[in-house]
């Protein structure tokens, strides 16, 4: 038994540094006029996106699975609490249109070491093409963020917990600035 323990410290040193490194040498992304940071695989691209009234940055894998990661920061002051970061949110949205956000089973999240909401959205689609958007919404000084990622897999994932772990491990990198 005392031969095991030695191995298995040893082993778990190594899957350790194994993943620290692989993060370690991923590309970070920082902006103060957007008000975050994040890294992500230097196998991925970052493309900012101009937007009339808001602000997006999209961090996307381009290679035979797609994944991707949306971050809009909109103009709204989402409040002190997430009641009202819900309230406040779901009426922008609606105002613009995006009213199918209403239909999320919206539940308590944390970013960057902020409170806010998060939810799984699934539209209906022809041919059986198993889509999901997970949402994560966060207020941050008088600005929300909304970061968006995107599950093209069967069964579609029917919780944030469900997606793809690579969207952990970049969402962990977060920083609000």
């Amino acid at each position: 038994m005392h031969l095991r323990r030695p191995l298995l410290v040893s082993l778990l040193a190594l899957v350790l540094t194994t993943g620290s490194a692989s993060a370690a040498s991923w590309r970070s992304y920082s902006s103060k006029p957007l008000g975050f940071a994040v890294s992500y695989p230097t196998s991925w691209r970052a493309l900012s996106i101009a937007q009339p009234s808001e602000k997006q940055v999209q961090f996307s894998n381009p290679g035979a699975t797609t994944y991707t990661v949306t971050v809009t920061v909109l103009p709204l002051n989402g409040g002190s609490t997430v009641k009202v970061l819900k309230q406040r949110f779901l009426a922008f949205e609606q105002r613009g249109g995006n009213a199918p956000l209403a239909s999320v089973q919206w539940s308590p999240i944390t970013l960057g070491h902020r409170h806010g909401i998060g939810g799984v959205y699934i539209p209906s689609t022809e041919g059986g093409v198993a889509v999901a958007s997970g949402y994560y919404v966060v207020p941050w000084k008088t600005r929300t963020y909304v970061v968006d990622i995107l599950s093209v897999q069967k069964p579609s994932p029917h919780t944030l917990n469900r997606f793809p772990a690579i969207y952990k491990q970049i969402l962990a990198t977060w920083r609000f600035l």
